[in-house]
């Protein structure tokens, strides 16, 4: 799974947490992580680059 995200939701507990939890629960998934800014990632996610996009601007409930 290519998961995008932004610098600032990399501080955000919920993001980490959310990851931490996916990677917990689906420990065969392959989760690619890229760091860009917004702009960028929604230009991955509309080219189909990315499967996730976390941009750390609303909060993420870490439960999956």
């Amino acid at each position: 799974m290519q998961v995008g995200f932004t610098g600032t939701a990399a501080f955000n507990e919920n993001v980490s947490g959310l990851i931490a939890a996916s990677a917990r629960k689906y420990p065969e998934a392959e989760l690619a992580l890229h760091e860009a800014t917004y702009g960028v990632l929604l230009d991955e996610i509309e080219a189909g680059q990315l499967d996730v996009l976390s941009s750390g601007r609303y909060g993420a409930s870490p439960t999956c």
